[in-house]
């Protein structure tokens, strides 16, 4: 697998300023850049809590487009939050292309993998990981009434649901919902998004020869 051939594609969830240069979407670019021979970009846009429904299939289709831009190329999506359920909505509009792995980072979409969509990925998806945080209080409010009436789901809260391929489950107790990214986090976490690739493209000695 040439290492070179290799995109992650990073999506980010409400209230995101698009450019704002301690977007952790931009700083996960910027890491990929500096630690590993990928390429990588960022899908950006800004919404509050309750407009998140407004516009959502424009946000899906913008991943699409760039999807469409890599064919060929191995893809890696790391998504938080909604940015999650922007992921699961461009995949299923392109009737679920070739994705190498799916990062699902407390997750605001639906739980049930009957229906997200993921209970297709066995043929389409190579490798799916959960990440919940165990003091995510916003995802406790995404399990609301109100929550589920915006269009919000708790992945990212309860775990997967009816998962017919179980993914991998990464919980850290202690985080909140955006604690991932923060700045004692984020090499800890861009880690785990890359290290799969890493072995895969036999390029793990890179990671062991000194890079912080």
């Amino acid at each position: 697998m040439n290492p070179a051939r290799i995109v992650f594609i990073f999506v980010n969830g409400i209230l995101t300023m698009p450019g704002a240069s301690d977007n952790w979407n931009g700083r996960a670019v910027t890491w990929t850049h500096l630690h590993t021979p990928f390429r990588a970009e960022k899908i950006e846009y800004l919404v509050g809590p309750i407009g998140r429904m407004l516009g959502q299939r424009k946000r899906a289709e913008k991943l699409a487009k760039t999807l469409t831009f890599y064919a060929g190329w191995h893809i890696v999506l790391v998504g938080h939050s909604n940015g999650c359920d922007v992921i699961l909505d461009a995949l299923a509009s392109l009737d679920w292309p070739r994705i190498e792995e799916l990062h699902l980072v407390s997750a605001a979409c639906e739980a049930d993998f009957d229906a997200n969509g993921l209970n297709k990925y066995p043929a389409a998806i190579g490798r799916v990981c959960v990440y919940v945080a165990g003091k995510d209080w916003a995802l406790a409010l995404a399990k609301t009434q109100l929550g589920r009436l915006l269009g919000y789901g708790a992945l990212g809260k309860t775990g997967p649901v009816n998962a017919r391929r179980a993914p991998e489950v990464i919980t850290e107790p202690g985080y909140g919902h955006g604690d991932w990214f923060g700045k004692a986090a984020l090499n800890g976490s861009m880690w785990r998004f890359v290290d799969g690739m890493l072995v895969k493209s036999s390029l793990l000695q890179q990671k062991n020869g000194g890079m912080e």
